[in-house]
């Protein structure tokens, strides 16, 4: 486990799927990470080569087919260190027989997480080193801890600006081409129970920052979304009507 942190921050990072595993805020002693549990078992796993899944697991490359797990392998694999400083640790995961066997591309990813004053930057850097045209996709997906004493419906998303919110229809793993409405031109978005009841919410409407936040409690957290194009909001649909996360 790898440990950093300023006056403000905490965090730790583990080498196996160079996964952030806490986010603690010292003046308020705060952890705003999910700690992981029977709901779900993982905190801020990785995505890597694949967001999602394939039909039947099953994906084709110059002919041949090759089974990806869902949302890839990055987060199950061993990164090593590659560089850390005082407020900086950056980790990587090289191509492998083991990666060849799931994806038949040469690559490096590195994943950077950077400490300054109240802000933790995370940064992916995906490096070709093969021949060919590489195709992937990559993501986050952290869960953060709602505070104890607290119900979904305490809290809301809000966006840099209005937007026009529609979500794509998930069926599983997978991603389908139509859409639904969930706000028209908002830049608010209460959260509940039924609005996470069947499964991610996946918006592409341009967001460039979004705030989770409950007023009561004074909790606040938000993210800079400069370079995705995508935001996806889920809990577990199984424990939705008690979420901790």
């Amino acid at each position: 486990m790898i440990l950093l942190e300023n006056r403000t921050l905490q965090i730790a990072v583990k080498e196996m799927g160079a996964e952030l595993t806490r986010l603690f805020h010292k003046p308020t002693k705060r952890e705003y990470l999910w700690q992981g549990g029977p709901a779900w078992p993982r905190q801020s796993p990785i995505l890597f080569p694949a967001i999602d899944g394939f039909v039947q697991g099953t994906y084709l490359w110059n002919g041949h087919p090759y089974q990806m797990p869902p949302h890839g392998f990055a987060r199950d694999l061993p990164f090593s260190l590659y560089r850390q400083t005082e407020e900086q640790v950056t980790l990587c995961l090289e191509s492998s027989v083991q990666t060849h066997a799931l994806y038949p591309f040469d690559f490096k990813l590195f994943v950077s997480y950077r400490l300054s004053g109240n802000r933790l930057r995370v940064e992916w850097t995906v490096k070709n080193t093969g021949e060919h045209t590489m195709y992937y996709a990559i993501g986050g997906h952290p869960g953060f801890r709602l505070d104890r004493g607290t119900a979904l419906t305490d809290y809301a998303l809000t966006f840099d600006r209005p937007v026009r919110l529609a979500a794509r229809r998930m069926d599983g793993r997978l991603v389908s081409r139509s859409t639904y409405p969930i706000a028209e031109k908002s830049d608010h978005l209460p959260l509940s129970p039924t609005l996470l009841e069947n499964d991610s919410l996946a918006f592409e409407s341009g967001i460039r920052t979004v705030t989770l936040e409950n007023p009561r409690t004074g909790y606040r957290l938000q993210m800079d979304l400069t370079g995705a194009p995508i935001l996806a909001v889920w809990t577990d649909p199984e424990t939705v009507q008690h979420a901790e996360f």
